[in-house]
């Protein structure tokens, strides 16, 4: 597996070398950066960790420099803060030694970790990564620290579990990132494509079509605030939990956040609902309670809106740990009350249906199961309908099925 996986945003270039950069021959692209490391005659190490980073001379050497200093500060913070193992040792298998090799590749214009065998003196799948990065592509320039803390967390990932949904690498990396360099909110242009996709599974792998996998770390900093009091280096205990014998993918990354919340009396799936609800207090429904830079952040997309006065049925057709987002809107003048039930709901799933904001909190669960539930209409509200698996083991079985019901909304 190749995690090719910059942080950034696509559309931004870097300048390779300034005006009077003399360009370097371009690689061939069948180049195997560890065993044709050679090609890269200049390799610059850290004083004080196990890292080298390949350059090719000339005027690289300047920017190897700065990738150097930030390998070194994300180190500080992913293995430093943040708990997770460094990268193996790989005797040579990727190199001239030990050293963890970053290969700077102007001209690839992409950046991505590999790895070159496991370790077999361990009964998990922990693997030897190596990383490339192209350092004047469209993921450096002003972003070449968020790309390298990204790409760094890819080769720590390796040292615990290289065998798990993409969506598990993506959104942990992006998570670290903002750590690391938290000053640099272009996370907020990913969460975009998450919040477009309310109705799909929060942990959904999309192939890389969007930056939906990327975006899903905005539930990685939901439990962050919820559970850990702002503190993340409950994500580090996550990868040590992640550790797969080899040839399995169990646990997987569900497992691990239930191993980690489950001191704090909650679980992955029992989170989601609740995580459901936090996601409508972004953009203008922000209230600074609830997640952090929620105000710049993108709403999740509403399925439809509602006037109390007149009511209306909406058909509803998420995943497994998808929701769907309904506004429902008072007259201009007074309040109204309607009748929220639900009708028609696939009996595959269990259904949660929630209001925000609610009576006293941010939001309350209504009890349709035994009918119609009024609520007021004060101030407008969301409903926010979600689908989650019946029993543990359907959390690992689920497909990308969508589950039918309909939301009834009447005046009363």
């Amino acid at each position: 597996m190749v995690i090719a996986a910059c942080g950034g945003d696509p559309d931004l270039t870097a300048d390779a070398g300034g005006p009077d950069a003399a360009p370097l021959p371009p690689l061939p692209a069948d180049t195997a950066p560890c065993t044709d490391y050679a090609r890269w005659p200049d390799a610059l190490a850290s004083a004080r960790l196990p890292v080298l980073v390949h350059y090719r001379g000339g005027f690289e050497a300047a920017v190897a420099a700065e990738v150097l200093a930030d390998v070194e500060r994300a180190w500080d913070v992913e293995v430093g803060r943040l708990g997770f193992r460094p990268p193996l040792p790989d005797a040579g298998r990727c190199g001239p030694d030990d050293r963890l090799d970053v290969f700077l590749w102007a001209g690839i214009e992409e950046c991505y970790v590999d790895v070159v065998g496991e370790d077999p003196t361990t009964p998990h799948d922990d693997e030897y990564a190596y990383v490339v990065i192209d350092p004047f592509g469209p993921f450096a320039g002003p972003i070449l620290d968020t790309t390298v803390a990204h790409e760094l967390n890819h080769a720590l990932q390796a040292a615990d579990d290289w065998d798990d949904a993409a969506i598990a690498y993506e959104m942990t990396a992006v998570f670290v990132e903002d750590e690391v360099v938290d000053a640099d909110d272009q996370y907020l242009d990913q969460v975009v494509d998450f919040q477009a996709h309310p109705d799909w599974s929060i942990d959904r792998d999309d192939g890389y079509e969007t930056w939906f996998m990327y975006g899903a770390a905005l539930y990685l900093r939901f439990v962050r605030d919820r559970y850990f009091a702002g503190d993340a280096a409950f994500i580090g205990e996550v990868w040590r939990r992640l550790r797969s014998p080899l040839g399995s993918a169990e646990p997987d990354v569900e497992d691990a956040l239930d191993a980690v919340l489950a001191p704090r009396g909650a679980g992955f799936v029992a989170s989601v609902p609740e995580f459901a609800r936090w996601r409508v207090y972004t953009g203008a429904r922000a209230d600074g309670a609830h997640l952090e830079e929620a105000a710049a952040m993108a709403a999740p997309a509403r399925l439809a809106t509602v006037a109390g006065a007149v009511g209306g049925q909406v058909a509803l057709a998420p995943m497994t740990l998808g929701s769907a987002y309904v506004d429902v809107t008072g007259p201009a003048v007074g309040t109204a009350r309607v009748a929220v039930e639900l009708r028609g709901a696939d009996p595959d799933v269990r259904w949660v249906v929630q209001v925000v904001p609610g009576a006293a909190g941010d939001g309350d669960v209504l009890a349709v199961g035994a009918g119609p539930v009024v609520i007021d209409l004060a101030q407008p509200r969301t409903l926010v309908v979600t689908a989650l698996p019946r029993g543990a083991d359907d959390v690992d079985d689920r497909t990308d099925d969508r589950h039918a019901a309909t939301l009834v909304i009447t005046p009363r």
